[in-house]
Order: structure tokens, then sequence, then C-alpha cells
């Protein structure tokens, strides 16, 4: 593989090394001079371990070379992860806790959920970064539906009203505190997570499982306490 040489002039320039190999691959058609590039390309980010900016992304993905930065990544042990952020004066800032998901659908039901705060008024939208955890298994599947489990469980900000788990993670919940509730048809994690009205009384809501079959779980999203359908309205938030 050829290595990359930092020369003052590169160093001092506004362009990184990378956007300037890239336009060299956008100015020559001649293969052998394209497949040097390409091994000063694939050498310029494993250096930098694959942590890349979005600006070096985007011409990696222009210049047709995403599924070799993908391979390169994999073929080291690492993935391509999502972190869900807002900018601010120009600063790119973790939404809630700095979690990187090793999914963009989970990714997703993250930036949906955390939305639903209210003093969430920021543009949310995923960032692409490097995934370092240990490589997940298949998760098992239920109807179709895939069934979380230890390994992919990233917090109940990462769940859905619908999305099925395994009981080690009701089994996390429960021993967390005390539980809310403790039934096959609902079994609820002992901490409020919100509070809702219920005709003129504003009460808890707790997080919410119940058993499907053998090991396999739903979630309910935040129901009342004993219940398993979420219900109420919103409480006013000043």
């Amino acid at each position: 593989m050829s290595e990359i040489q930092f020369t003052k002039g590169e160093k001092d320039m506004k362009k990184t090394l990378l956007e300037n190999i890239c336009e060299q691959i956008r100015m020559t058609k001649e293969e052998q001079f394209c497949r040097k590039i390409y091994d000063m390309v694939q050498n310029y980010c494993c250096k930098k371990d694959f942590h890349l900016s979005k600006e070096e992304r985007k011409i990696i993905h222009d210049v047709g070379l995403e599924e070799s930065f993908l391979f390169w990544m994999e073929s080291r042990g690492k993935q391509i992860g999502y972190q869900v952020v807002y900018e601010y004066k120009g600063y790119l800032l973790p939404a809630g806790n700095p979690q990187i998901f090793p999914e963009r659908e989970i990714a997703e039901k993250y930036r949906r959920n955390y939305l639903k705060y209210p003093w969430a008024d920021q543009e949310l939208f995923l960032e692409e970064v490097v995934y370092e955890g240990k490589p997940l298994k298949e998760r098992q599947e239920y109807h179709g539906k895939k069934v979380c489990n230890m390994e992919w469980y990233c917090g109940i900000g990462a769940l859905e009203t619908g999305d099925l788990v395994d009981s080690d993670i009701v089994d996390l919940i429960i021993n967390c505190l005390p539980p809310a509730c403790m039934r096959s048809d609902c079994t609820q994690l002992g901490e409020p997570t919100d509070h809702r009205m219920d005709e003129d009384t504003l009460k808890p809501v707790f997080a919410t499982f119940r058993k499907i079959e053998g090991n396999i779980w739903e979630f309910c999203g935040s129901c009342f306490q004993g219940e398993n359908v979420k219900r109420g309205v919103e409480a006013p938030y000043c």
C-alpha cells in the first residue's frame, strides 16, 4: 500500500489531502494511476482510523468509493454507527446521552422519541460515525419482527410501541427498582417515565411490557400503572 507523504504545502492547504486526491481521481481515467490513488485513499482512511469528517465522507461517496470504504472498515473489525445530533453555533452536539447506535433504524427511533420532549425544539439529524462496539450477533425473529436482546438494547428511549424484546431486558427493567406492576400482561419499570392527564387527574406513566410467548415480550409504551395500553392526554409543559 502506498504511503501518504504530508508535505509542508499540503499542510498549509485549505483542502484536505483526501480532497486533493479525489480531485485527481476525477481528472484522470488512467487505470494504473487511479489504482495508486485508491491505495492512497485507503491508507489515508486507515491512518485516521476511519474517523472522517462529514465533508470527507461525502467526497468518498461522490467519487464512488463508498462500498470500498465500508469494506475497509469491515476488514478491520469496524462498522458505521449513528449518533443523534443537533447543530449549535457551528458545533454538532449529541441529543441527550452521547450514544452511538449500531443501526440506523434504532437511531431513528431514538430521534423520534427525543423529539416528543417539549424542550426538543432543535432540528435533529443522524450523523454517521465509527461504531467501535463488539460485533453484534443476529437477532431472533418472531413473525418477521426482530427481537431486541441485551447486545442490541440501547435503552427505553430507543424503543417504540410494538417493539419486541427478550426476557433478559424485562429482567433488567424489573431489577432496576421495585416494579410498579409485575404481571405477565403488564410489567412496568418502577420509576415513572412521564406524567399524563387521566380525565382531570395528573398521573404517572411507566415503561410497560407484556409477555407474548416464551421469552418474547412486547413494549407497550408508557402506560398508567397496571395498564398495558397507552392512553391519557399529554400534560401541559410550562
